[in-house]
């Protein structure tokens, strides 16, 4: 668009606009409002109250008060446990589908033969990190008899199998 179609759309806009605002002040004035009296909105001289009483100075004592003031009005901002139940225990962790075939002990360069969920042996040292069902693997440590790894949070030790071993 042009600037001068739209400098021409906003003035359009602005017209409208103006003419239904006074449309509204011509109909606010000209509605019928019913009348009101004094006498109405006050009863017998005093204010009245949602429930039909009427208040004057005397109505407002201290005394008047207590009932309210006794009121138990501060609690906590959310409903507190119940003591009794107990949240129930976390799903089990699926089994490690990783075993461990073999062990290279050499000092600082240790290694591991893992076999892992797809069959496919796995050359691992320490600090690597592998994936089992989704989880975390990452081998912390390798002796000459077993491996340390941790598994999605939890510290699990793998050791060879004695009766291939034998």
């Amino acid at each position: 668009m042009r600037p001068y179609q739209i400098r021409w759309m906003l003035w359009i806009v602005s017209l409208v606009v103006m003419i239904l605002f006074i449309g509204i002040l011509v109909v606010c004035f000209t509605l019928p409002y019913p009348e009101v009296s004094a006498e109405e909105i006050t009863h017998q001289g005093r204010i009245s109250n949602d429930w039909g009483k009427s208040l004057n100075d005397d109505d407002l004592s201290l005394e008047s008060f207590k009932k309210i003031w006794s009121l138990p009005l501060r609690r906590p901002l959310y409903d507190p446990p119940k003591t009794n139940e107990r949240a129930p225990p976390p799903p089990p962790k699926p089994d490690l589908n990783l075993k461990l075939l073999g062990l290279i002990d050499e000092p600082g360069h240790g290694r591991a033969i893992i076999r892992t969920e797809e069959n496919k042996n796995k050359l691992v040292s320490v600090g690597d990190v592998l994936f089992d069902q989704g989880r975390r693997v990452k081998v912390l440590s390798i002796t000459e008899k077993n491996l340390t790894i941790d598994y999605d949070g939890e510290v699990l030790i793998l050791a060879l199998d004695k009766k291939k071993n034998e």
